[in-house]
């Protein structure tokens, strides 16, 4: 079987450059490294803990409905701090005077592979309730700002925000599935729908809601946690609580 080496090399290009001038394949000091599955990842690992940590349960395995937060690619068109002149620029949509062009200079917005100015004013045309969309979002970390939550103002406001959080009572755990940070620090919780770039700015933050709720329509059904039923029947065997 062969093996499998590794090695670091950190500074600015021109001490790599250096080095790599001084150093070959044989004079290099590699570490033999041993990828566990299922990830195989390539670099030097502890592993002496790692029977206790799988042990654990996934985040996304504790609260299975989870989904990359909302993605507007204009936030300054779907997002404001004056609910007025956003209602305002969302409403000069529906106005059959203003041209395609005149508004898409006006509000300084481009159409693009998922959002066709055409289209969207005329989905907007056709709706009696579109006032509605108008939502708090969590921007940004205690920066809660108005927002025209659809398809209408968002390339992607995400079905799982829609149906569970946006216009809902709910709280929402906010975190990262990887970070560059040497620490990590990546939690936050919000009650309102956040984009993807909520926790860090340089990666994706996925939003966990705590509730699910049904269709809008029934309301014979309640809203229920967003738990998976695996981890309930194994919090419960666990505490001694019978069967749920």
């Amino acid at each position: 079987m062969n093996n499998i080496h590794h090695a670091h090399l950190y500074g600015t290009r021109t001490s790599k450059y250096g080095w790599l001038q001084g150093y070959d394949v044989l004079s290099t000091d590699w570490q033999v490294i041993n990828p566990q599955a299922p990830f195989y990842l390539l670099i030097p690992q502890n592993t002496d803990l790692l029977g206790e940590y799988q042990q654990g349960w996934k985040i996304t395995e504790v609260m299975p409905v989870n989904v990359l937060g909302f993605q507007s690619h204009r936030d300054h068109f779907a997002i404001d701090f004056d609910r007025e002149k956003l209602k305002q620029r969302i409403a000069d949509m529906r106005d059959g005077t203003i041209s395609d062009n005149e508004y898409a200079k006006k509000c300084d917005v481009h159409d693009n592979r998922d959002w066709k100015i055409r289209e969207v004013r005329q989905k907007i045309r056709s709706r009696s309730n579109w006032e509605e969309d108008f939502i708090k979002c969590s921007y940004r970390p205690f920066d809660n700002r108005p927002c025209c939550f659809s398809h209408v103002a968002m390339d992607f406001p995400r079905r799982e925000l829609l149906d569970h959080v946006s216009g809902r009572e709910n709280l929402c755990l906010n975190t990262i599935r990887q970070t560059k940070s040497e620490t990590w620090q990546h939690s936050i919780i919000s009650d309102s729908p956040a984009p993807a770039v909520y926790v860090e700015i340089k990666d994706g933050s996925n939003v966990f809601p705590l509730y699910l709720y049904p269709d809008r329509n029934d309301i014979t059904q309640e809203r229920r946690p967003n738990f998976s039923p695996e981890l309930l029947k194994d919090l419960t065997a666990k505490l001694g609580l019978g069967q749920v």
